[in-house]
């Protein structure tokens, strides 16, 4: 059997392995996050102390929201934010969780990701984060224009902050995605049907213009 798939048979019971542990031996001490991407695609960080929490209320029956949606998107994990390394990669670190199963010693994640190598680092954005009960954007995307001058169509204009590079970032409405101009610094598309600017500022979505940093992994749960 491939690890890959030994994995995916794994993937729940270490699920609540790991996030047990770092409940109760705090052995994730230099993680701050879990990178997910769900699936529109959007790249989200969850703080790992705010997940712990959620996840204990879980386990008493409270509402557990942060958690629930965690679990939506763990199988699509991309990496572990480490305090010091950054985005550490989630096949390194699971390469290093399969190899302590198979030698029958410890896992602790700390130590995993501090002594994480350049190759071992994931170059991903971050384009959302949960907070406060909802998933918001880290670079908000903001909707100029909304031209109606054409009869069932409207062309967009939108825009990212000035201290953003814009040609790392994919804009999107309802799956159409934006074209970037660089001589402008704005992205622009022409959409069926007469919108406000209040109706796309509430569609646009951010991605990361890197296909690569949201690679699905294809396993039912990990950590």
């Amino acid at each position: 059997m491939s690890k890959r798939k030994c994995f995916a048979l794994m993937s729940s019971l270490a699920m609540s392995l790991i996030i047990s542990a770092a409940t109760f031996t705090n052995v994730h001490a230099a993680v701050k996050s879990y990178i997910a991407s769900d699936a529109s695609g959007r790249i989200i960080s969850f703080n790992l102390d705010d997940l712990l929490a959620d996840y204990t209320n879980s386990l008493i029956e409270q509402p557990s929201p942060m958690f629930d949606e965690y679990k939506k998107d763990s199988s699509n994990l991309i990496a572990f934010e480490d305090s010091i390394k950054g985005y550490v990669s989630y096949d390194f670190v699971m390469d290093a969780y399969a190899n302590a199963l198979v030698a029958g010693t410890p896992f602790n994640m700390d130590a995993v990701t501090e002594n994480a190598t350049s190759s071992d680092i994931k170059n991903v954005l971050v384009g959302y984060k949960w907070e406060n009960g909802s998933i918001v954007p880290t670079v908000k995307a903001t909707v100029e224009k909304a031209g109606t001058d054409i009869a069932g169509k409207t062309a967009v204009v939108a825009s990212l902050p000035a201290n953003v590079d814009a040609t790392k970032y994919k804009l999107t409405i309802d799956g159409q995605t934006l074209t970037y101009d660089a001589s402008t610094n704005k992205f622009t598309v022409t959409l069926d049907g007469t919108f406000t600017i209040q109706d796309l500022q509430s569609k646009i979505m951010i991605n990361s213009n890197d296909e690569s940093s949201s690679d699905s992994f294809g396993l039912d749960n990990v950590y």
